[in-house]
């Protein structure tokens, strides 16, 4: 994937727009998100990089970022919770709306999957930091060292912000709970 290809894709296109949502569902699914990204997605990316010279690996890693960028995408349209054994085949057929304005066939490609590369690997990371730059908020990095710090405030600005918003916070026990 070239620079350019990168930089053609629009992330969170409805955000960005900001086209209104209810509060709850949309606060709920934001924070959600963020989280996937700091927790999943992040530790997806260090696995990227330590298995760059094992391309059988990479992947499958590929495979597990499309299911987590389809995860996220249905979190934010307001369907969570499927079965993950569909999710591969429902990005593949459907795409993306929330996350970026990909059909199926365009998620491949930006992902590069299935494509003979001497490292599989090298289009990722530009990916990934364009999509975390799109993001609208700061997504922390808990796997740093002093990581958990961050990941921590973040969730108790999260709690306010649902409290400012009137939404119930329960959601954000399972993430508090998972780390």
């Amino acid at each position: 994937m070239s620079d350019t290809r990168a930089a053609r894709i629009s992330w969170f296109p409805n955000l960005s727009a900001g086209l209104p949502a209810p509060a709850a569902s949309h606060a709920e699914a934001l924070i959600n998100a963020a989280w996937k990204l700091a927790v999943d997605g992040r530790a997806l990316i260090e696995d990227f990089e330590g298995g760059a010279d094992e391309p059988a690996l990479v992947g499958v890693l590929k495979l597990k970022l499309i299911e987590l960028i389809i995860e996220i995408d249905l979190n934010l349209r307001g369907v969570p919770g499927l079965n993950e054994d569909h999710l591969l085949p429902l990005a593949l057929q459907r795409g993306l709306s929330e996350v970026a304005l990909l059909d199926g066939a365009a998620l491949v490609a930006a992902i590069d999957f299935g494509a003979d590369l001497q490292r599989p690997d090298e289009h990722i990371g530009e990916l990934w930091d364009r999509l975390l730059e799109a993001f609208p908020g700061e997504v922390p990095n808990p796997l740093l060292a002093d990581g958990q710090g961050p990941l921590l405030r973040a969730l108790r600005n999260w709690s306010k912000l649902c409290r400012v918003g009137q939404v119930d916070d329960a959601f954000l026990t399972k993430l508090i709970k998972a780390i």
